[in-house]
């Protein structure tokens, strides 16, 4: 019996020290290439009336509501969601440097709390194609939390990838898109 005690306590305080050695930051980052100039890839990332149209988790939940708000396609622009398999939070545009970058917090209510940076950087490869990195990049308040960083690229850096390979597709099929003729939500429904 005391033997077990021993291996459970030894257990235990592996548990409890191993997030001393865990980062509470974690990021990760995605790349793709597109077939479209820089300034047709950067009007569609920044106007998220495109975003159902490309984003993996708006088709994981079908049922999901989502609502717009602030200006399209300019700081303060917020795309809020509610869903079961969702959860709730939204994502607010907080600095655009055109055709280059696009920076955004993301917030997530529930099931979780937290609060990332959704990143965007858009590079020229020639007039008609660009390479865009979509990066996540958080911190975790809490100490046990910090277990999550470990797993986090792995359960969501997949639906990144599929949800650049969705970008591609939606942006290599359309006409060109002029930061001036930006969709309204009610044209988006249409």
């Amino acid at each position: 019996m005391r033997i077990v005690l021993i291996v459970v306590a030894a257990i235990v305080a592996i548990i409890l020290i191993i997030p001393v050695f865990i980062s509470e930051d974690v990021s990760f980052t995605k790349s793709i290439e597109i077939n479209k100039p820089v300034d047709q890839v950067y009007n569609v990332v920044k106007d998220f009336n495109y975003y159902k149209k490309w984003n993996v988790w708006s088709q994981m939940d079908k049922d999901a509501t989502g609502e717009l708000s602030g200006p399209v396609g300019e700081v303060g622009s917020k795309w809020s969601w509610k869903g079961d398999t969702v959860g709730t939070g939204s994502l607010t545009i907080e600095k655009l440097v055109p055709d280059q970058s696009i920076t955004s917090r993301l917030e997530f209510v529930a099931p979780m709390q937290a609060v990332a940076q959704d990143l965007w950087k858009f590079e020229k490869v020639d007039s008609s194609t660009t390479k865009i990195s979509w990066s996540y990049e958080g911190s975790v308040d809490s100490y046990f939390g910090r277990y999550g960083n470990l797993f986090l690229e792995g359960v969501i850096g997949p639906d990144f990838e599929k949800g650049l390979s969705n970008l591609k597709d939606l942006v290599e099929s359309m006409q060109p898109v002029q930061a001036d003729t930006l969709v309204t939500a009610e044209e988006m429904t249409e």
